[in-house]
């Protein structure tokens, strides 16, 4: 089973696209996968996720897998180029 359709609704209009601006400068930042995915340590324990910082102005900082819950190794991101669209989560059922 992939992420619950709820947070996947939520996180995907958060990364759709991100903006930032410099003085006379505004550059719009596709969110792909290759931006995105992780596998830094998470408070000391293997990860893997999606590192969410610089999208949400630091108020969302990680989402992935670190062994409670899904293993890191069960992570997974999509990007569609065409569409633009992307997808993560865990192909652990149930997580």
């Amino acid at each position: 089973m992939k992420i619950s359709r709820i947070v996947y609704i939520a996180v995907f209009a958060l990364l759709t696209s991100y903006v930032y601006i410099l003085p006379g400068y505004t550059q719009v930042l596709p969110a792909t996968c290759e931006a995105l995915v992780t596998d830094i340590d998470m408070w000391s324990q293997d990860a893997m996720g999606v590192d969410l910082r610089a999208y949400t102005n630091s108020t969302l900082h990680w989402i992935g897998c670190m062994g409670s819950g899904c293993s890191p190794d069960t992570f997974f991101c999509d990007y569609d180029p065409t569409t633009q669209t992307l997808s993560f989560g865990t192909t652990t059922r149930g997580s």
